[in-house]
């Protein structure tokens, strides 16, 4: 039987919003890990915080992008008491649950970016003559593995956007 999971994310309405549980973990319990949705345009962390097994799944629902934890970094006892949380001081059960997630295992979502082309030694001499900040940005992404956060570059490059120094 299709099993869909019911995410929270840590948004003032309170309110559960339904994926399609990924086919790669379909054997695995997924209560309490955090996952990256899509929710409109973007991209947002959320706790998976129930699985359900229904008939048929509706076509509308879409697919996390990734999980991002390998095991529950919510217990389900956190959960319970995040939900009593909610209910007491009126928010929502990701407001509550982001107030319980561990150090270091933020419950938020971040912009991260990565080349997807990388530049040869002289294409990155030829841009640093014209755009020295660019190609700098482009050296600390080539050097990552995956991605890096745009916090994380920024930072690196001493600017306040570096999105917007590499669009």
């Amino acid at each position: 039987m299709p099993k869909i999971i019911n995410v929270a994310f840590n948004f003032p309405e309170n309110k559960l919003y339904s994926y399609r549980k990924p086919k790669e973990y379909l054997n695995e319990n997924l209560v309490g890990r955090r996952v990256l949705a899509p929710f409109g345009r973007r991209v947002e962390t959320g706790a998976v915080i129930e699985e359900l097994e229904i008939d048929e799944i509706p076509e509308s629902y879409k697919e996390p992008a990734e999980v991002l934890d390998d095991a529950p970094i919510f217990s389900d006892a956190i959960i319970k008491l995040a939900r009593w949380i909610a209910e007491y001081y009126v928010c929502s059960l990701g407001e509550a649950l982001s107030l319980a997630a561990p150090p270091g295992g933020e419950y938020k979502s971040s912009s991260k970016i990565a080349l997807t082309k990388r530049l040869s030694a002289e294409e990155i001499e030829k841009l640093r003559k014209k755009s020295p900040r660019k190609a700098a940005a482009i050296e600390i992404l080539s050097q990552a593995k995956d991605f890096v956060s745009v916090k994380r570059l920024s930072r690196e490059l001493g600017s306040k956007n570096a999105s917007a120094l590499l669009a």
